[in-house]
C-alpha cells in the first residue's frame, strides 16, 4: 500500500483509443478492502484479458466504493474544444472522480497514475476546494487501488465501445492503429463525416489523416 488508512486510487482507460469513451475511475482502500482485492485478483487491466476486467469490476463494484466519469465522443468532443489540451481535460476529471470520493468517505489521500509532470490535478482540486495529501508516478497501476480503478475504468470503456458499436452496426476496433485507420475510413465511406462526432475522438490524428487523404 501506499498509503496507510483510507486513501484514493484512480485512473482512466479509453484516452489512447480513437473510437469509444474516455473513463476515470477512482476507489476508496483501507487495509481491511486492500486485502479484498489480494484476495480476488486484482492488478493492472493491460495484464488482465476483457472476460477477466468485467468480472473483477463487478466484484469491485459491489464490495468497494467507487465513483466514475464516463465521457462519451459527444460529450468528450465538446469538453476537449474547451480545454484545448488532453492532460487538462484528464486532470478535471481525476479531480472530480477524487472530490467526489472525498465527499462520500472523507478520504484525505489520493494516487492517480501519472500522465502529466505539470500539477494539473492538484490546481483542478484546488478550484474545486479539495485539500488533500495527491501522489502521482508512472506505473502506479502496481498500486492495488490504482489497479482496482484501471479495472472499472476499462471496463467502463469496454462497455461503451460495444455500445457505440451496436449503435451503428459495427463492432468497434479498439487502439489508433492501421486497422483503426482502416475501419474510420470504410464508416465514411459507409456513413460519411456526420457520424464522427458521436463515436470518435476528434482531435486524434487519425481523423484529421482521413479527411486530409
Amino acid at each position: 500500500m501506499e498509503f496507510k488508512g483510507l486513501y484514493i486510487g484512480s485512473d482512466e482507460s479509453g484516452k489512447g483509443d480513437f473510437f469509444g469513451p474516455l473513463v476515470v475511475a477512482g476507489i476508496v482502500v483501507n487495509e481491511e478492502t486492500i486485502e479484498i482485492l489480494k484476495t480476488i485478483g486484482v492488478k493492472d487491466s493491460k495484464k488482465l484479458s476483457d472476460a477477466t476486467i468485467d468480472l473483477l469490476a463487478s466484484v469491485i463494484r459491489q464490495k468497494i466504493p467507487y465513483d466514475q466519469i464516463v465521457l462519451f465522443p459527444k460529450t468528450y468532443n465538446e469538453i476537449y474544444s474547451r480545454f484545448k489540451n488532453l492532460n487538462h481535460l484528464l486532470a478535471w476529471a481525476h479531480a472530480a472522480v477524487i472530490k467526489t470520493l472525498t465527499d462520500k468517505t472523507g478520504a484525505l489521500q489520493a494516487l492517480v497514475d501519472q500522465f502529466t509532470v505539470e500539477p494539473l490535478v492538484e490546481y483542478y482540486l484546488r478550484k474545486k476546494g479539495v485539500n488533500l495529501h495527491l501522489k502521482m508516478f508512472p506505473k502506479a497501476e502496481n498500486d492495488l487501488a490504482v489497479a482496482g480503478a484501471s479495472i472499472l475504468a476499462r471496463s467502463a470503456f469496454l462497455e461503451g465501445l460495444k455500445a457505440l458499436g451496436d449503435s451503428i452496426g459495427t463492432p468497434l476496433k479498439k487502439g489508433a492503429s492501421t486497422l483503426v485507420q482502416a475501419q474510420a475510413q470504410e464508416i465514411y465511406t459507409t456513413h460519411g463525416k456526420e457520424l464522427f462526432p458521436s463515436i470518435a475522438k476528434l482531435h486524434f490524428k487519425t481523423y484529421k489523416d482521413l479527411f486530409l487523404a
